[in-house]
């Protein structure tokens, strides 16, 4: 995806960025056990993305020049979207590592494309975040789309995605932690849905008067 280059220096690194190699590496070796594809090599497979190759970008280069990189070709932008909406787990967890340095519209698709994978795999997501990440109730909370009918269409669905799952009886959930965590989805998307239908109601008042 991003071309590499080779560094004749050798210092040393700082701990924090040790650590954080550490982590990205991590999810990498997740992101290779849950690969299906084959590295974009050839002419017609590019924009195709591998998520392996973007996990050793992330390593290498930083989370905000991988997004930079993926938004400069459209084709591999739409492809990286489409693949996090698709929950595989893969992508969810390289999402997540890169969704705190989006801004824009491009921290807007990416919101929406988490919004769809809470539908697609509620536990699958839920189960990826860690209960006092922020990236929680930015995924379960209010909704990136900018029209007041998607908004509250995509609260409505990931409510009901989120309450189906916690009322299954589903062999995943004997993890009290991940319950924990799809209990607090809920409850947010709940005040999500309340506050958007509050806000939508004074709109229409004000248009009235």
């Amino acid at each position: 995806m991003i071309p590499h280059c080779h560094n004749t220096r050798h210092a040393s690194p700082p701990s924090f960025v040790v650590n954080h190699s550490w982590r990205v590496l991590a999810i990498a070796s997740v992101v290779l056990l849950h690969a299906r594809w084959a590295v974009a090599d050839t002419p017609s497979e590019q924009g195709k993305l591998n998520a392996m190759i973007v996990a050793q970008d992330i390593t290498r280069l930083g989370e905000r020049t991988v997004i930079r990189s993926l938004k400069k070709d459209k084709k591999q932008w739409t492809n990286f979207i489409s693949s996090i909406s698709s929950a595989e787990q893969a992508w969810i967890d390289l999402g997540l590592l890169l969704l705190p340095h989006t801004t824009g519209a491009a921290r807007a698709e990416v919101r929406i494309a988490f919004e769809d994978a809470l539908v697609a795999a509620p536990a699958t997501t839920i189960g990826s975040i860690s209960p006092r990440s922020p990236n929680l109730g930015v995924i379960c909370g209010p909704s990136a789309h900018p029209e007041y009918h998607l908004a509250e269409n995509s609260i409505d669905q990931r409510l009901r995605a989120v309450g189906s799952v916690l009322v299954q009886e589903n062999p995943s959930l004997t993890d009290a932690s991940l319950k924990g965590r799809l209990n607090m989805c809920a409850d947010m998307l709940q005040a999500a849905d309340e506050r958007i239908r509050r806000d939508q109601s004074k709109g229409v008042t004000q248009k009235k008067h």
